[in-house]
């Protein structure tokens, strides 16, 4: 659908969103139904990653809430909430903050314990 035209250019996600999603590795998975915005990522283990991690896979879906709180369907949660969601689909909010720092050190996280960014069909 996209974020725009579902919800407003107000929303403005941030760029690193973004670019991930115009290069492909995430994917706008905004829906007018929704609250916000969402932005999809899959993460898969390389084979170096600890052995419990073997043949799972790891979503996360990043809710991108309206900068001005009183425009929010749900005014008092944060900017950013991150939910995981793994291959058994069980989904966890892993972490929420009001700052774009957040999903960035999610992500970091991810690739520092050997998950790798899969590019979406």
């Amino acid at each position: 659908m996209g974020w725009k035209k579902e919800f407003g250019k107000g929303y403005r996600p941030p760029e690193a969103i973004l670019r991930l999603v115009e290069s492909g590795l995430a994917e706008d998975l905004s829906w007018g139904n929704d609250a916000s915005p969402s932005f999809g990522f899959t993460f898969e283990p390389d084979e170096d990653t600890h052995a419990a991690f073997v043949g799972d896979t790891l979503a996360v879906r990043i809710w991108v809430q309206h900068p001005n709180r009183t425009k929010r369907e749900y005014p008092r949660e944060p900017r950013y909430i991150v939910d995981r969601t793994d291959d058994m689909g069980t989904t966890k909010t892993f972490e929420t903050d009001d700052a774009h720092l957040a999903v960035s050190v999610y992500l970091d996280w991810l690739k520092a314990a050997g998950f790798k960014l899969v590019r979406r069909r």
